[in-house]
Protein backbone atom coordinates (compact mmCIF):
# COMPACT_ATOMS: atom_id res chain seq x y z
CA UNK A 1 0.00 0.00 0.00
CA UNK A 2 1.64 3.46 -1.08
CA UNK A 3 1.19 7.29 -0.93
CA UNK A 4 -0.67 8.50 -4.01
CA UNK A 5 -0.34 12.45 -3.20
CA UNK A 6 -1.34 14.24 -5.97
CA UNK A 7 1.05 17.04 -4.88
CA UNK A 8 2.95 17.85 -1.46
CA UNK A 9 0.97 18.33 2.17
CA UNK A 10 1.70 21.10 4.71
CA UNK A 11 4.99 19.63 6.58
CA UNK A 12 4.92 22.92 8.91
CA UNK A 13 4.04 22.59 12.24
CA UNK A 14 2.88 19.13 11.61
CA UNK A 15 2.91 17.26 14.62
CA UNK A 16 0.43 14.19 13.97
CA UNK A 17 0.23 12.46 10.55
CA UNK A 18 -1.92 9.08 10.32
CA UNK A 19 -2.49 7.16 7.24
CA UNK A 20 -4.14 4.39 6.64
CA UNK A 21 -2.94 3.66 2.99
CA UNK A 22 0.73 2.68 3.92
CA UNK A 23 2.39 -0.18 5.96
CA UNK A 24 4.47 2.61 7.26
CA UNK A 25 1.15 3.59 9.16
CA UNK A 26 -0.89 0.59 9.41
CA UNK A 27 -0.15 -2.36 8.61
CA UNK A 28 -3.82 -3.68 8.88
CA UNK A 29 -3.47 -5.87 12.17
CA UNK A 30 -2.45 -5.02 15.26
CA UNK A 31 -3.67 -1.97 17.54
CA UNK A 32 -0.74 0.90 16.91
CA UNK A 33 -1.43 3.54 14.22
CA UNK A 34 1.91 4.93 13.67
CA UNK A 35 2.62 8.89 13.17
CA UNK A 36 4.52 9.33 10.37
CA UNK A 37 5.19 12.94 11.22
CA UNK A 38 8.65 12.20 13.12
CA UNK A 39 7.48 13.24 16.23
CA UNK A 40 6.10 9.56 17.68
CA UNK A 41 3.35 10.62 18.47
CA UNK A 42 1.72 7.15 17.75
CA UNK A 43 -2.30 6.61 18.33
CA UNK A 44 -3.55 3.47 19.83
CA UNK A 45 -6.55 1.49 18.60
CA UNK A 46 -8.98 0.25 21.54
CA UNK A 47 -10.84 -2.59 20.68
CA UNK A 48 -9.23 -3.11 18.03
CA UNK A 49 -10.91 -0.96 14.52
CA UNK A 50 -10.32 -2.74 11.47
CA UNK A 51 -8.43 -2.76 8.63
CA UNK A 52 -10.56 -2.53 5.62
CA UNK A 53 -10.74 -1.12 1.81
CA UNK A 54 -13.70 1.21 1.60
CA UNK A 55 -14.04 1.11 -1.96
CA UNK A 56 -10.71 1.57 -3.36
CA UNK A 57 -9.28 3.17 -0.46
CA UNK A 58 -7.46 1.48 2.44
CA UNK A 59 -9.01 2.88 5.59
CA UNK A 60 -9.57 2.16 9.84
CA UNK A 61 -13.44 1.40 10.47
CA UNK A 62 -15.02 2.29 13.29
CA UNK A 63 -17.91 0.20 14.52
CA UNK A 64 -20.03 3.18 16.18
CA UNK A 65 -20.50 0.75 19.62
CA UNK A 66 -17.42 0.26 21.08
CA UNK A 67 -14.01 1.04 19.07
CA UNK A 68 -12.02 4.22 18.57
CA UNK A 69 -8.79 5.48 18.81
CA UNK A 70 -6.46 7.19 21.45
CA UNK A 71 -3.95 9.98 20.85
CA UNK A 72 -1.49 10.72 23.07
CA UNK A 73 -2.56 14.53 23.03
CA UNK A 74 -4.80 16.74 25.23
CA UNK A 75 -6.41 19.65 24.41
CA UNK A 76 -3.86 21.95 26.27
CA UNK A 77 -1.34 20.72 23.89
CA UNK A 78 -3.10 22.05 21.03
CA UNK A 79 -2.52 25.74 22.74
CA UNK A 80 -4.29 28.79 20.82
CA UNK A 81 -3.07 27.37 17.19
CA UNK A 82 -4.34 24.65 15.96
CA UNK A 83 -5.44 22.33 13.01
CA UNK A 84 -6.72 19.00 12.68
CA UNK A 85 -7.10 17.72 9.19
CA UNK A 86 -9.48 14.26 8.67
CA UNK A 87 -10.46 12.65 5.52
CA UNK A 88 -13.35 9.93 6.49
CA UNK A 89 -16.54 8.47 5.31
CA UNK A 90 -19.65 8.43 7.69
CA UNK A 91 -21.98 5.71 7.61
CA UNK A 92 -24.26 5.90 9.63
CA UNK A 93 -27.07 7.74 10.12
CA UNK A 94 -27.96 11.28 8.71
CA UNK A 95 -30.70 11.45 11.35
CA UNK A 96 -28.88 9.78 14.48
CA UNK A 97 -27.13 11.06 17.25
CA UNK A 98 -23.67 13.12 17.61
CA UNK A 99 -20.68 11.53 15.86
CA UNK A 100 -17.37 12.97 16.81
CA UNK A 101 -14.54 12.80 14.28
CA UNK A 102 -12.75 13.81 17.25
CA UNK A 103 -13.69 14.03 21.01
CA UNK A 104 -12.15 13.47 24.28
CA UNK A 105 -12.96 12.51 27.96
CA UNK A 106 -15.45 14.27 29.89
CA UNK A 107 -13.61 16.74 31.65
CA UNK A 108 -14.49 20.89 32.87
CA UNK A 109 -14.30 21.55 28.95
CA UNK A 110 -15.17 19.05 26.15
CA UNK A 111 -13.71 18.58 22.53
CA UNK A 112 -15.81 17.71 19.61
CA UNK A 113 -15.47 18.18 16.10
CA UNK A 114 -18.31 16.19 14.02
CA UNK A 115 -21.69 15.26 13.00
CA UNK A 116 -24.52 17.51 15.05
CA UNK A 117 -26.88 15.47 16.45
CA UNK A 118 -30.47 14.88 14.32
CA UNK A 119 -28.89 16.50 11.54
CA UNK A 120 -26.46 17.04 8.82
CA UNK A 121 -24.90 20.21 10.46
CA UNK A 122 -21.27 20.14 11.42
CA UNK A 123 -21.00 20.72 15.42
CA UNK A 124 -17.75 22.38 17.38
CA UNK A 125 -17.06 22.92 20.91
CA UNK A 126 -13.42 23.24 20.96
CA UNK A 127 -12.42 23.36 24.91
CA UNK A 128 -12.65 27.31 25.49
CA UNK A 129 -16.59 27.72 24.61
CA UNK A 130 -19.55 25.80 24.24
CA UNK A 131 -20.80 23.56 22.19
CA UNK A 132 -22.31 24.83 18.73
CA UNK A 133 -24.62 22.13 16.70
CA UNK A 134 -25.00 24.33 14.60
CA UNK A 135 -21.57 25.90 13.19
CA UNK A 136 -21.81 24.63 10.05
CA UNK A 137 -25.52 23.59 8.59
CA UNK A 138 -26.98 21.69 6.13
CA UNK A 139 -23.90 20.17 5.12
CA UNK A 140 -23.18 17.34 2.40
CA UNK A 141 -20.39 16.34 4.96
CA UNK A 142 -22.15 12.73 6.27
CA UNK A 143 -23.49 11.28 2.87
CA UNK A 144 -21.94 8.12 3.00
CA UNK A 145 -19.30 8.93 0.64
CA UNK A 146 -15.26 10.39 1.33
CA UNK A 147 -15.03 13.61 2.49
CA UNK A 148 -12.26 16.16 4.12
CA UNK A 149 -13.00 18.20 7.18
CA UNK A 150 -10.22 20.47 8.39
CA UNK A 151 -10.35 22.95 11.14
CA UNK A 152 -8.66 25.65 12.33
CA UNK A 153 -8.56 27.18 15.58
CA UNK A 154 -5.92 30.53 15.74
CA UNK A 155 -6.78 32.28 19.58
CA UNK A 156 -10.59 32.65 19.15
CA UNK A 157 -11.41 32.50 15.63
CA UNK A 158 -12.79 29.26 14.51
CA UNK A 159 -13.02 28.15 11.17
CA UNK A 160 -14.56 24.53 9.21
CA UNK A 161 -13.67 23.80 6.25
CA UNK A 162 -15.08 21.12 3.96
CA UNK A 163 -13.49 19.55 0.66
CA UNK A 164 -11.03 22.62 0.98
CA UNK A 165 -13.99 25.17 1.19
CA UNK A 166 -15.18 27.27 4.53
CA UNK A 167 -18.19 26.44 5.64
CA UNK A 168 -18.41 28.19 9.08
CA UNK A 169 -16.63 30.75 11.23
CA UNK A 170 -16.85 32.12 14.00
CA UNK A 171 -15.02 33.92 17.08
CA UNK A 172 -14.92 33.45 20.85
CA UNK A 173 -12.53 34.72 22.93
CA UNK A 174 -10.37 32.06 24.19
CA UNK A 175 -10.66 31.53 28.09
CA UNK A 176 -8.54 29.41 29.99
CA UNK A 177 -7.14 26.39 28.39
CA UNK A 178 -8.73 23.82 31.53
CA UNK A 179 -8.94 20.36 29.39
CA UNK A 180 -6.57 18.02 30.19
CA UNK A 181 -8.51 14.99 29.49
CA UNK A 182 -7.09 12.87 26.19
CA UNK A 183 -8.22 13.42 22.58
CA UNK A 184 -9.75 10.43 21.21
CA UNK A 185 -10.56 9.67 17.54
CA UNK A 186 -14.09 8.57 16.86
CA UNK A 187 -15.62 9.00 20.48
CA UNK A 188 -16.93 11.60 23.31
CA UNK A 189 -16.94 10.57 26.33
CA UNK A 190 -19.69 12.04 27.29
CA UNK A 191 -23.07 10.76 28.81
CA UNK A 192 -22.56 7.05 27.91
CA UNK A 193 -20.56 8.10 24.94
CA UNK A 194 -20.66 8.74 21.56
CA UNK A 195 -19.11 6.90 18.37
CA UNK A 196 -18.13 7.90 15.20
CA UNK A 197 -19.13 5.14 12.72
CA UNK A 198 -17.37 4.56 9.40
CA UNK A 199 -14.27 5.30 7.88
CA UNK A 200 -10.72 7.05 8.51
CA UNK A 201 -8.41 7.30 5.62
CA UNK A 202 -5.98 10.35 6.91
CA UNK A 203 -5.76 12.41 9.96
CA UNK A 204 -3.17 14.98 11.00
CA UNK A 205 -2.89 17.72 13.77
CA UNK A 206 -0.54 20.84 13.16
CA UNK A 207 0.68 23.34 15.96
CA UNK A 208 -0.32 26.08 14.06
CA UNK A 209 -3.55 27.51 12.21
CA UNK A 210 -3.17 27.07 8.67
CA UNK A 211 -4.32 29.48 6.35
CA UNK A 212 -7.16 29.15 3.43
CA UNK A 213 -4.88 28.48 1.33
CA UNK A 214 -2.78 25.31 2.94
CA UNK A 215 -6.07 23.85 3.92
CA UNK A 216 -7.07 23.97 0.11
CA UNK A 217 -2.96 22.59 -0.62
CA UNK A 218 -3.95 19.78 1.61
CA UNK A 219 -7.33 18.64 0.39
CA UNK A 220 -5.63 19.11 -3.12
CA UNK A 221 -2.61 17.20 -2.47
CA UNK A 222 -4.55 14.02 -0.87
CA UNK A 223 -7.80 14.13 -3.08
CA UNK A 224 -7.01 11.68 -5.42
CA UNK A 225 -6.91 9.18 -3.11
CA UNK A 226 -10.49 8.88 -2.13
CA UNK A 227 -12.46 10.64 -4.49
Amino acid sequence: MGNSYGGSIITDGLVLALDASTDRSYSDSGTVWKDLSGNGNDCTLTHEAIGTVSGSVNALSLDGSTNYITTPFTRVDFGLYYTINVWYKFNGSTTGGYAPLIGSDVGSTRFFVGKATGNTNIGVEDGTSTYEGGFATGTDAWDSTWRNIQYVYSSGSREVFLDGISVGSDFKSPSTIANSNEIVIGYEDEGAGYYFTGDYGHVSIYNKALTAEEVLQNYNATKGRFL
